[in-house]
């Protein structure tokens, strides 16, 4: 299974700080964040200088990348976390509606890997009114069928090149869940870090 390491280079720091800043002008402070943070939880720790009364679970699906992250959440603020060892979809599926205040999907995959599981983080409310959805995405890899059935829903053109439908079509996705359960988008930052062009999708939960 693959594990993304590309955490590196100034446009990846100035996504996160999006996410940071998002989540800073959430009016309520106390809550609890599910979030995939990598090995040394750079977005936690950023917020944690900003907000101490947020709470943590934490998602690695590669055992080597969770025993690195155990080591360095040790004599941090972030030891008393909840760690899960596997894949964040398991945690989603099993969530309750408002059980997060904030949920950081850093996946650096592609919208058609992870689509039933954003879906479903709309859809079935997990995430409180007022609290954020944040979203990495790549335009590398994605499934043409995915992109192509975006494209026939809403009768899109396919004239483009490939990286450009995928962003377009992973768009249209996101755009119709936060229409139909009521989100509203609040960032988007095109990007490249030190190897992918990604997308970073910010969404708040209006009601």
């Amino acid at each position: 299974m693959t594990t993304f390491t590309n955490v590196k280079g100034e446009n990846k720091e100035i996504a996160r700080q999006y996410i940071v800043d998002a989540i800073r002008n959430t009016k309520r402070k106390s809550g609890e964040v599910l979030s995939l943070p990598a090995s040394d939880a750079i977005i936690e720790r950023k917020l944690y200088k900003h907000n101490k009364s947020l709470t943590y679970t934490l998602c690695e699906r590669d055992k080597h990348e969770f025993e690195k992250l155990m080591n360095n959440c040790r004599n941090t603020f972030l030891h008393n976390s909840k760690f899960y060892c596997g894949d964040i979809g398991n945690v989603i599926l099993s969530a309750e509606r408002n059980q997060y205040l904030h949920i950081i999907l850093d996946y650096c995959g592609t919208v058609s890997t992870f689509e039933y599981e954003i879906q479903r983080i709309f859809e079935k409310g997990l995430i409180q009114v007022g609290g954020t959805l944040s979203i990495t995405l790549s335009k590398r890899g994605c499934n043409e069928n995915f992109v192509e059935d975006i494209e026939r829903r809403h009768r899109l053109s396919s004239n483009l090149p490939f990286f450009e439908r995928v962003e377009r079509a992973t768009i249209y996705f996101l755009e119709v869940c936060a229409i139909l359960f009521d989100f509203e988008r609040v960032e988007y930052f095109p990007y490249k870090d030190s190897r992918l062009e990604m997308m970073l999708f910010v969404y708040r939960r209006k009601k």
